[in-house]
């Protein structure tokens, strides 16, 4: 089996982290840090396996 370097899984996976970072700077405390942070941690952790 060969891996190949697909661009679109790469995208998705910056895009998930940049806005996992956005989310750990600006927001301090709530839901959302708490909820969606993890989500996005999570969901790019299996993209990049």
């Amino acid at each position: 089996m060969k891996l190949r370097f697909n661009k679109t899984y790469v995208i998705i996976t910056i895009v998930l982290f940049i806005t996992e970072a956005l989310i750990a700077i600006y927001l301090k405390q709530g839901f959302i840090r708490h909820t969606f942070g993890d989500f996005f941690s999570g969901y790019t952790y299996l993209l990049l396996l």
